[in-house]
């Protein structure tokens, strides 16, 4: 049986009065398996149609909730049941749940002192699982004096890590009582950084955030602008194909990469390389050590032990870990990933043979959605293990990105980042019902954060902080928000938290999507409308701008509902209607209802919007035999931005009007509910860490030999990426007479530091920290080409020009070839581009440890 809540002993005027085990259905025992955790339970199974009823006992009788503790075996399961108390109805609970889980109904009864005989009655054509019942008096009331409704931290990201500019942030967000300010440090890259500058950073960091008194959430990147360049250790790059994901898009039967792509062509990694891992997990290991070391000194420091006031109160595990595929921008709507040889190999241990080209069963989509999360676990491992036995492992967080292409809903995504060692942070801004029983989801796990909230061009973030504090959230991180967003959100919430009343599931009837080519043709008539792909998905969408195109469908009642007329009837919608970056009620979609074209009424219109939404259609339809429904596509800008993704057809419940029957729904009021299934899945389900000793980082001595590839000429210090340690710009303080030894094709001779150039070979000598000996080597040619072969998605380019030998080109090679229109790059790697051929003349540079080509210019014949 769950565990309840320890606090429940306390004694409160408000409080847990009591607690019923659940009888009279069919007896039943499931453990909910996600992620990398498991949560066993035991309870009944009441059958579609079948009751139940049960007694609990108030003391005071003073404003009751009673909690039903709920389970699912299997997805699909949504519950649809009526309360009653004492022989009337009272309530009725229906939602919507993605995939197998726990959840928990809270439903307001009236006062009573006597006991209450509560009946439950499951409306739903599929079974109901439930354990166990709580009541409550005074819920809100208990949990603030049992200390669970803490303050919710909220804040943007910051580029400046000055006490000026925190105190700037902290002054957006005054704290109180519901929030507190938070600042957001959104790509500390660990894996692109030497140690020395990490434990740099990290202590103007946490100086700047003690000094301004303000907490800090720091996410530890490893993708995005975080990416690795370095050296592997073996001669190449970590950006080299070996080490980045392998696309497939099915339409072309190509494979390819993530780049060149809108982000400055920087390379989506793959997650199952056993080197790349290990480099990335020993730069969590050293990062784990370095601020271990500044939490064992902050007392010394500041005065106040760290337990009380250090600042950094959010570490995050990476940033988004995910495929590139569909839904990234500039990629197709059938675009797959990740096909690495790395990542076959691992499938194939498991017993998947990984092949995208004869289409993908449902073993293969399985080990993909599943592999992400080996490469949370063993950064995971590398991050607890730098910090040892330490108060700050429990402040660690995965950053689960929310969706992909393989990923059927985002509690199947929030799985990648469910481990049994740290807590999970998601990634969402979706404000709906939907996104709050997700989040039912994310509260049955612990104290749910919201590690980035991804917040585009918007100018507020209310109804996001709305929505997280009715979960439960502990923070909020707001990405790319404006000051004056910031400042807007915080003046919106104080004047009160929206209320988020409860929506239904409902039986759909008809149901339309997208996503085959033709199959909706067989529905829809239209005028100047077309398929689009957008993102992952497909919709619908005009063909011009500034002009209205039609889609209609007919549907009857006979065929639907088996009944000579409709009753009850509500359309569902996925679909959008925007402006990019304007707000604009002339980019619209219209939905017009009637029996048929000559006697349409428009139902709704939607401006502004990308969402899901319901449109009541009974007062149009109620007593029709037939109806035609009609959506008017009139979009300003680009055609797509008006779009319908999905549609369906509903029958609403009768019992409806018992829907939402507690005395609130406001944002506070079901903070109060959520705090109290977090902290009792904190204390019935705690997280696993094995105890691990603290092992201080080691510097590099002060006297030693290095050797790497020069970033550029030398000057005060040489800046440099070493062969070893995978990180990149080591920068060394050159000493005062320095030798500087240039070896070119063979011929050495001594040179000024503004002599060695970026790609050099360096060997360095280095005493007391500063640098005595260079000797700098290079190879350069001018020479016919001979052969080239392009890059593919496995393999670097391949040059052959008359003087030097066969040689691969390097992942970061500007190329100044054939094709002229090249535009700057992180990796600048093209599959494909035939940049050469043969009887070009062509200059190289290389460095001759490495035999990777740096640069390669096409000459004039």
């Amino acid at each position: 049986m769950l565990a309840l809540l320890a606090l429940a002993t306390v004694a409160h005027a408000a409080g847990l009065v009591d607690h019923v085990t659940i009888t009279g259905g069919s007896p039943v025992e499931f453990t909910w398996r996600f992620g990398d955790r498991q949560f066993p339970t035991r309870g009944v199974q009441l059958a579609p149609g079948a009751s139940l009823s049960f007694t609990v006992t108030p003391e005071t009788g003073h404003l009751l909730t009673l909690e039903l503790r709920e389970f699912r075996t299997a997805h699909g399961q949504f519950p649809a049941y009526v309360v009653s108390a004492d022989g009337r109805d009272v309530a009725f609970r229906c939602r919507q749940y993605d995939e197998a889980g726990f959840s928990s109904a809270f439903i307001d009864l009236s006062d009573s002192t006597k006991p209450l005989d509560i009946g439950l009655r499951n409306l739903a054509d599929h079974p109901l699982c439930l354990s166990e019942a709580c009541l409550y008096e005074d819920l809100e009331s208990y949990a603030r004096e049992a200390g669970l409704m803490q303050p919710m931290r909220l804040g943007p990201t910051v580029g400046e890590f000055t006490p000026a500019r925190l105190r700037e942030i902290k002054a957006l967000v005054p704290a109180s009582d519901e929030l507190t300010p938070l600042v957001v440090n959104a790509t500390f890259a660990i894996a692109q950084w030497p140690p020395e500058v990490i434990q740099q950073r990290l202590a103007g960091t946490l100086s700047a955030a003690a000094e301004a008194g303000v907490a800090v959430a720091l996410h530890l990147n490893t993708w995005w602008a975080g990416t690795p360049f370095g050296f592997d250790g073996a001669g190449g790059r970590w950006c080299d194909p070996e080490y980045q994901q392998v696309t497939f898009d099915p339409a072309t039967g190509q494979f390819g990469l993530s780049i060149p792509n809108h982000w400055s062509s920087v390379p989506w990694l793959t997650t199952r390389n056993a080197r790349l891992n290990a480099f990335k997990a020993r730069c969590f290991r050293t990062f784990g050590q370095l601020v271990r070391a500044e939490w064992d000194a902050f007392e010394a420091r500041h005065g106040v032990p760290p337990s009380d006031a250090f600042p950094l109160r959010t570490i995050v595990l990476d940033n988004e870990i995910t495929y590139w595929g569909a839904g990234n921008p500039g990629t197709s709507a059938t675009l797959q990933a990740d096909f690495n040889p790395a990542v076959v190999a691992a499938a194939l241990e498991q017993g998947v043979t990984l092949d995208p080209r004869d289409g993908l069963a449902d073993a293969e989509k399985d080990f993909l959605r599943h592999s992400l999360r080996q490469c949370n676990r063993e950064m995971a491992a590398g991050l607890l293990g730098g910090l040892g036995d330490c108060p700050l492992t429990d402040r660690v967080y995965t950053h689960t990105f929310m969706r992909g292409w393989c990923f059927d809903n985002a509690v199947q995504a929030t799985e990648v980042g469910v481990l049994h060692n740290v807590r999970m942070g998601g990634e969402w801004g979706e404000v709906s019902s939907h996104g709050l029983s997700m989040l039912d989801v994310h509260r049955e796990l612990g104290v749910p954060v919201d590690i980035n909230c991804e917040l585009g061009s918007a100018s507020t973030a209310e109804g996001v902080a709305n929505l997280a504090y009715a979960a439960g959230c502990a923070e909020v991180a707001l990405f790319n928000l404006s000051d004056d967003g910031v400042r807007a959100t915080v003046e919106a919430v104080s004047k009160g938290w929206q209320s988020l009343p409860p929506e239904p599931w409902r039986p759909a009837v008809f149901h339309q999507d997208f996503e085959q080519a033709d199959a909706w043709r067989k529905t829809f008539e239209v005028e100047g409308v077309r398929r689009e792909g957008i993102g992952d998905r497909h919709a619908l969408a005009g063909t011009e701008v500034n002009k209205s195109s039609f889609a209609r469908f007919h549907v009857a009642a006979r065929d639907l509902l088996g009944a000579p007329t409709f009753d009850r009837l509500c359309l569902n919608l996925d679909a959008r209607a925007f402006l990019f970056q304007q707000v604009s009620e002339d980019s619209y979609l219209a939905i017009r209802v009637g029996p048929d074209a000559a006697s349409l009424t428009e139902v709704a219109r939607f401006t502004n919007m990308a969402a899901r939404r319901r449109v009541d259609l009974t007062r149009v339809v109620r007593g029709q035999t037939e109806a035609l429904i009609e959506f008017e596509f009139h979009p300003l800008g680009l055609p797509g931005w008006v779009a319908v993704f999905e549609v369906s057809l509903e029958v609403p419940w009768a019992e409806e009007t018992l829907l939402a029957t507690n005395r609130s729904y406001r944002a506070d009021r079901l903070r109060a509910e959520s705090a109290l299934v977090a902290h009792r899945a904190e204390t019935a389900f705690p997280l696993r860490r094995d105890p691990v000793p603290f092992a201080p980082y080691v510097p590099p001595a002060p006297d030693r030999e290095e050797a790497g590839e020069a970033r550029g000429p030398v000057g005060a210090a040489v800046v440099f990426d070493p062969y070893e340690g995978g990180f990149m710009d080591r920068r060394v303080p050159v000493a005062e007479g320095c030798k500087i030894t240039l070896d070119e094709n063979g011929v050495a001779k001594e040179v000024a530091g503004n002599a060695i150039l970026g790609g050099d070979d360096l060997a360095l000598t280095i005493r007391r920290g500063m640098v005595t000996k260079i000797h700098a080597r290079r190879c350069s040619a001018l020479g016919r080409v001979i052969a080239f072969e392009p890059a593919t998605p496995f393999r670097l380019a391949q040059l052959h020009v008359e003087g030097a030998p066969l040689m691969p080109l390097d992942s970061r090679t500007t190329v100044r070839g054939r094709l002229t229109d090249r535009k700057p790059a992180s990796c600048p790697l093209v599959v494909g581009s035939r940049d050469f051929q043969p009887g070009d003349v062509a200059a190289l540079r290389w460095n001759p440890t490495r035999r990777r080509v740096i640069v390669a210019e096409l000459q004039a014949p």
